[in-house]
């Protein structure tokens, strides 16, 4: 029989035959290689690569040098502090989740991320028990002081300070600022200590190289690198000024107060905050940009404390759907401006004129698009300075001058605890709600200060528009349709009129706990 000639035959052939095939194979490879376009993507006509505009970029074996050199600047702090109450222990040891940097971090994000924080204890009721709490921070000052978080050192009966070099110290505490947990600590030394300086936040770019050293879960001097992942993330309650960069660089429980070095070895960032469902890195770290921390360490170094403007306003976000009842231009949500729902009693912005209801469009000569860019330039305004404020009331501009003064405290805590909820004789309206008069009974009993002036509502059916609309058993309506409502009686004029008008949806201004706001009402 006669063989087949194929490929699995080919040991059969005479070795030239062979030798000729093999010659012909990489003839032909060679030929589509030299032919062949650089790439699909190059062989198409027209335009060009997103990358094509870069200038070359050489990159070395990595950054050992650069660490090396920043390395002495970054120091760890073990504090200590005794505890005699019964409640979560802010110090906690390794192993453990960093998940409670801010003394003000929003309580529900506490309570989800406390969940998953592995090791977590209860602390001892027991008086004179000892917790200590390790972290991380950055001398930035030849003559000892450092930067750190607050919750690292808050409440401390002693700081242990622990250099590159294995020296040891104990640090006084020269000032805090609790509304962006910043601390700036004290150590004395016979020599000047090797110090970091601070870079500009501003000019870093999402995606740019960014380095963070510290001591996550008590391994000193750990190196971490990753990039700017976003810029002004805004998510601490009541400090909507501290916009934090957002970074992957692997941070953990440790690296609280630590730095966050560019490749330029300057300090960009202190870092503060993770959000994990494991309990350690995830990829998403938070970072208080230096434009922030250079001011407050200034601040907290020369007067112990940090002075900031205040304008004495309660605003809100304005919403598609306020801007809709409001008759706005359109524009991206959060874009139209600062929303005035409350001005405090003989605040600058009382003196000066403004109103609720003012839209405020710009302070001081720059534009206002969010509620963040007022509370930012309010609190960076000299107490002191006079500034102009330019609103629009109704559909009209108005420009106003006042001074600011100096903010006292911290800003103040949002109430929201629910009230009991309870039956009384009132006015139900077609809106779904049941309206009392404010008495001295009903202001005890939900908690209305003397001079609130509005109906108090007793009663939410249940899918009305009211209900849709957010509103709650104990909320005082101040005003419908900027309608004043001292009584009942005038509340419901303004429901009736709102009825046999045209208009599909309304503003109310509310008061819940010790806070005014607008909600937009859908009159059905």
């Amino acid at each position: 029989m006669q063989k087949s000639k194929s490929f699995s035959n080919i040991g059969n052939l005479p070795a030239r035959k062979v030798g000729w095939v093999l010659i012909l194979f990489v003839s032909i490879v060679f030929a589509v290689m030299a032919f062949r376009p650089e790439s699909l993507v190059h062989a198409v006509e027209g335009g060009k690569p997103v990358n094509a505009n870069l200038e070359e970029i050489f990159v070395n074996s990595g950054f050992a040098e650069l660490v090396e050199a920043v390395s002495p600047a970054v120091i760890s702090i073990e504090a200590t502090r005794k505890f005699n109450m019964p409640g979560i222990n802010h110090f906690r040891g390794a192993p453990g989740f960093d998940v409670e940097p801010f003394g003000n971090l929003d309580p529900r994000m506490w309570e989800f991320f406390k969940r998953f924080e592995p090791g977590k204890q209860p602390p001892s009721n027991r008086p004179g028990r000892q917790a200590s709490n390790t972290g991380s921070g950055v001398i930035i000052n030849p003559d000892g002081y450092i930067v750190t978080n607050l919750h690292v050192v808050e409440d401390a009966e002693t700081i242990k300070i622990t250099l590159s070099d294995q020296t040891e110290y104990f640090a006084e505490l020269i000032g805090s600022d609790r509304l962006t947990d910043m601390a700036v600590l004290k150590i004395d030394t016979e020599t000047p200590l090797p110090y970091a300086e601070f870079g500009n936040s501003e000019n870093a770019r999402v995606g740019d190289w960014v380095i963070a050293i510290g001591d996550p879960f008590g391994l000193t001097q750990s190196v971490s690198l990753g990039i700017v992942s976003a810029k002004g993330r805004n998510l601490i309650q009541n400090s909507p000024n501290v916009p934090l960069l957002q970074i992957d660089a692997a941070v953990n429980k440790g690296n609280s107060g630590g730095p966050l070095f560019n490749t330029e070895g300057q300090v960009i960032g202190i870092n503060t905050l993770i959000f994990s469902p494991t309990g350690v890195n995830a990829g998403v770290g938070f970072a208080i940009p230096s434009s922030v921390v250079d001011d407050i360490s200034f601040s907290l170094i020369h007067d112990g404390v940090v002075r900031r403007g205040w304008l004495g306003v309660a605003i809100q976000t304005v919403t598609s759907e306020i801007a809709q009842a409001l008759n706005l231009s359109e524009k991206p949500e959060g874009q139209y401006g600062a929303l005035v729902s409350e001005v405090q009693a003989n605040s600058p912005a009382d003196v000066a004129g403004v109103q609720p209801g003012d839209l405020i469009v710009e302070f001081d000569g720059q534009t206002i698009g969010t509620v963040q860019d007022l509370s930012r330039l309010v609190k960076k305004t000299k107490p002191g300075s006079e500034v102009a404020i330019n609103v629009i009331r109704g559909n009209e501009p108005i420009s106003l001058k006042t001074r600011i003064e100096v903010l006292a405290g911290v800003d103040t805590e949002m109430r929201n605890a629910e009230k009991d909820m309870s039956e009384n004789e009132s006015v139900n309206t077609q809106f779904g709600v049941t309206l009392g008069e404010l008495n001295s009974d009903l202001r005890s009993r939900f908690g209305v200060d003397e001079d609130v002036v509005g109906v108090i509502i007793l009663g939410v059916v249940p899918d009305s528009p009211a209900d849709k609309s957010g509103l709650r058993i104990g909320d005082v309506i101040k005003s419908i349709d900027r309608n004043d409502t001292a009584t009942v009686n005038a509340a419901t004029e303004t429901f009736a009129s709102l009825r046999l008008s045209e208009k599909s949806r309304t503003l109310m201004l509310i008061e819940r706990g010790s806070n005014s706001r607008f909600i937009v009402v859908d009159l059905g």
